[in-house]
């Protein structure tokens, strides 16, 4: 004789999960910004009914990090897992990330005007003024003392044999 089941409970690994952080602003009312997330994604395995589990996308599945108790330094994070109320949360691949935080600092960085596209022309393409000379930027420490300048990207294409105004 034959036994089956007509829907029979299976598991389903979902991979490559953005890890979101929640509560980042909190970090900043202390002076504070992530430098470097061990890793950003994640594979989680669950389990549920074949006609439920069918209907599951990776959007459905949603990893995460609490940073409200984080401090400056090297700070161990559980991640935690939210699946679809008719499945049930089997494993994923980390359970812990380590994520580094420093201090927060703002930088005014100037604002250098590229032509792409421009390569054709007879003429190289000139700007005569920035409107906004500078940008400012806000994060880590470490991140922001390397960032140099900001690149305003123009369409060679847009350029003409004439003064126009762009805004980007």
């Amino acid at each position: 004789y034959v036994v089956g089941e007509t829907n029979p409970t299976i598991t389903k690994t979902f991979n490559s999960i953005q890890i979101k952080v929640k509560n980042e602003k909190v970090l900043e009312e202390h002076g504070l910004a992530i430098s470097d997330i061990e890793s950003e994604l994640i594979s989680v395995t669950v389990k549920g009914t074949r006609n439920r589990m069918n209907k599951v996308l990776d959007s459905d599945i949603v990893a995460f990090i609490d940073m409200e108790e984080a401090t400056k330094g090297e700070n161990l994070m559980r991640v935690h897992i939210q699946t679809p109320s008719y499945t049930e949360y089997e494993s994923s691949s980390l359970q812990k990330v380590t994520v580094n935080v420093e201090a927060l600092k703002t930088k005014d960085i100037p604002v250098k005007v590229e032509y792409h596209g421009a390569e054709n022309l007879e003429a190289q393409p000139t700007t005569l003024s920035v409107s906004q000379e500078t940008v400012t930027v806000k994060g880590a420490e470490s991140r922001v003392d390397s960032v140099e300048s900001a690149k305003a990207i123009v369409d060679g294409e847009l350029v003409k044999d004439h003064s126009v105004a762009f805004s980007i």
